[in-house]
């Protein structure tokens, strides 16, 4: 009977141990992945504006055009302003991350004060 309780006991430690143990090895072999892998990664980009679509809600700047979206922030002297309110030769910074497919989607557009 006595030896019965220990194999019990025994086969209970090492079923636990093994389910305990289990996502450790798991978790030590997943790799982390790099920045730059990650598709929602913000890349910060600056210049004047060369175009503003509006009908098609892209921007323009310094050659890269930027797809501008509901969720896109626009700012102009920490005033919230649309995408019309934006002018060519308006000089902005902002930050951008690529979409699956290869295009840069503006997150924020700040459009700056003008160069005195």
């Amino acid at each position: 009977m006595k030896s019965k309780k220990i194999a019990i006991a025994m086969l209970c430690a090492v079923t636990t141990t093994g389910l305990v143990a289990t996502p450790f090895v798991t978790l030590a072999e997943q790799q982390p992945t790099p920045l730059a892998d990650k598709p929602d990664k913000v890349e910060p980009f600056k210049g004047k504006v060369e175009a503003v679509d509006a009908a098609g809600n892209t921007l323009t700047v310094e050659g890269k055009v930027y797809q501008i979206t509901a969720s896109t922030k626009l700012t102009k002297t920490g005033k919230t302003i649309t995408l019309a309110e934006i002018a060519v030769n308006d000089r902005v910074h902002g930050l951008a991350k690529s979409t699956e497919d290869g295009k840069n989607e503006a997150t924020t557009v700040m459009v700056l004060p003008p160069e005195s």
